[in-house]
């Protein structure tokens, strides 16, 4: 199969008209990562070219088969169009300047007819019964982590022996010591972190992640630090602490970080996170990534990103919104890598129920 370099990028825009016609969602990063994928693996090996575009534009294994149809019919020519695609191609203006590097290139021809992810945000029903419950269970996470001894002390009936304290209390008693006193250390609470992933293949879960920063911003200000990332990384924080409604700091967070509903690269957005805030990773500190998993970045700086952030801090959880589907396995790369450094991998669920939460907690910790 040839296929003429001018006319890539109109067929690579076309087959994701068709795949978002078919139910498959793909955003416009990902479709430029299809593109800049097809360019360097060209035309002429078609399954090359399946695979190029399957591991660009398909997140989720449900969608293979859908995949598999419409490739089959969009490349080759074979089999029927899914039932409720519409025949229809897009306005396309080709590009002349033949110097254009392919984004350019590809942007330059990208319909103006895709639906805005500003859009998707909008219609997010802000009023889930989630937040309490997501609110409660951040609590309880934040209590289980209390992970440092501080230099006070407070009286436990199981403590050590404290002369102090002992003598202290015979106060009362006229300087007679009726009991000795027990003390321990007492627990600072844990800082919280939360690397929430925001890209395109994540769009499914944006409404529970709107509660998740809702329950977030409840915590005191200083004991809670959020970060965004698609293809970057983004620290969401001060908006989140100075804006007294969420709806207008996330509103102010879409204008900011337009990478919003992009692709995913997490081991550069980790890397971020290390090298840029390195004062916020600490004993102290419990780090839930919350993301499905789904990665087009630099493995290798994501398992060095993973193992330096274990290294630095008490406790890092992964959360993944398909963690408590039926036949779940974390089979993608990213996933795998990441089994050998976090705690706990969790379902979304596990944030919604402080026992769920304790529980699975305890069963990855034994």
């Amino acid at each position: 199969m040839t296929g003429d370099r001018e006319n890539l990028a109109e067929l690579v825009v076309d087959f994701a008209r068709v795949l978002r016609e078919a139910g498959v969602k793909c955003s416009i990063p990902e479709v430029i990562d299809a593109f800049n994928a097809v360019l360097y693996m060209g035309l002429n090996d078609l399954e090359k070219l399946r695979e190029a575009l399957r591991s660009t534009l398909v997140k989720d294994p449900e969608h293979y088969k859908v995949f598999e149809e419409v490739f089959e019919y969009f490349w080759e020519g074979r089999g029927k169009p899914r039932q409720g695609l519409q025949a229809r191609r897009f306005m396309v203006r080709i590009v002349s300047e033949r110097d254009l590097d392919p984004v350019s290139r590809f942007l330059n021809v990208y319909s103006p007819l895709e639906v805005s992810w500003k859009n998707r945000i909008a219609r997010m029903d802000t009023g889930s019964g989630k937040r309490r419950e997501i609110s409660r269970t951040v609590r309880t996470y934040l209590r289980l982590l209390a992970l440092e001894a501080s230099r006070r002390r407070i009286l436990r009936a199981k403590g050590e022996e404290s002369l102090r304290y002992s003598m202290k209390r015979s106060l009362k008693t006229f300087g007679e010591i009726v009991k000795i006193a027990r003390t321990t250390k007492k627990r600072v609470k844990a800082r919280l972190v939360i690397v929430a992933d925001v890209s395109g293949s994540m769009s499914d879960e944006w409404e529970w992640l709107y509660e998740l920063l809702a329950a977030v911003k409840k915590l005191p200000s200083g004991r809670y630090e959020v970060f965004l990332f698609s293809t970057r990384l983004f620290r969401a924080t001060e908006l989140l602490e100075t804006h007294t409604r969420l709806e207008e700091a996330l509103h102010v967070i879409m204008n900011e970080f337009m990478y919003w509903g992009g692709g995913t690269r997490i081991g550069e957005a980790l890397e971020t996170l290390v090298k840029e805030y390195p004062g916020i990773l600490k004993k102290k500190t419990g780090v839930l990534i919350v993301s499905d998993g789904w990665d087009l970045g630099d493995l290798e700086k994501l398992e060095k990103s993973l193992a330096e952030i274990k290294r630095r801090v008490g406790h890092m959880a992964w959360i993944t919104p398909h963690a408590s589907k039926p036949g779940f396995a974390p089979a993608t790369s990213c996933l795998q890598i990441a089994l050998n450094y976090v705690d706990a991998l969790l379902p979304k669920e596990a944030l919604e129920n402080p026992r769920l939460l304790a529980t699975l907690l305890q069963r990855w910790e034994n």
